[in-house]
């Protein structure tokens, strides 16, 4: 019994930082797309494959990391939808030590499909506006319907 009251009062570990963790993400991404490459390279290389296809291959490897690292899946999704909650709820932002929370508005939207979007709301979004996301914007957009 005074086993479990010690272990209820266990304090946590320290936890890592969300820098500590998108360095040791950017590593692992960057590591394995480097063998990847090397790999390619010794394949090329090895059965003396013409330049044209090569050049093709590196650039598919190419397209493939950045839209498994996310750097341009944004740019391309396009959706509408109708603002059907707006809260204030409270959402780690880095400073300079590591993170703290912060209150921000955040934007409910029920895209056509139905699918519930949750995204940050601008200050002159109301509940009942359309917002649209075309592709190439970074932020979604009021529409007037």
């Amino acid at each position: 019994m005074s086993s479990r009251k010690a272990d209820s009062t266990k304090q946590p570990g320290p936890r890592r930082s969300g820098w500590n963790n998108l360095l040791l993400s950017l590593v692992g991404w960057a590591a394995f797309w480097i063998v990847l490459a090397v790999i390619t390279y010794i394949v090329v290389s090895v059965r003396k494959i013409p330049l044209l296809p090569t050049v093709l291959i590196v650039v598919c490897e190419v397209v493939t990391a950045l839209g498994s690292l996310g750097l341009a899946y944004p740019w391309f999704n396009q959706w509408q939808g109708r603002i059907e909650e707006i809260r204030n709820e409270s959402v780690q932002v880095p400073n300079g030590d590591g993170w703290r929370g912060e209150e921000k508005p955040i934007a409910y939207v029920r895209e056509v499909n139905g699918r519930i979007r949750r995204i940050g709301a601008d200050s002159d979004w109301q509940v009942g506006d359309v917002v649209e996301k075309r592709r190439g914007e970074a932020r979604p957009r009021k529409i007037a319907m």
